[in-house]
């Protein structure tokens, strides 16, 4: 997949994308539509999502 979208019942605020080693790649203000993610290579990233009741962190596997 080239894209994925985030589900939430509350607002999301801002998508921010990691490496496993914590550096930030990709940061969303406007989380709303589907996010590309073609332009990052594969492996496991974290992706952290902020909300207006907290932010969680899950773990993505992108490959080719």
């Amino acid at each position: 997949n080239t894209s994925f979208s985030v589900q939430s019942d509350t607002n999301v605020l801002a998508v921010t994308i990691y490496t496993i080693a914590g550096k930030n790649v990709k940061a969303i203000t406007q989380p709303n539509a589907a996010i590309d993610v073609s332009d990052l290579a594969s492996g496991v990233y974290l992706v952290k999502v902020k909300t207006i009741n907290g932010t969680i962190t899950k773990r993505l596997l992108k490959s080719n």
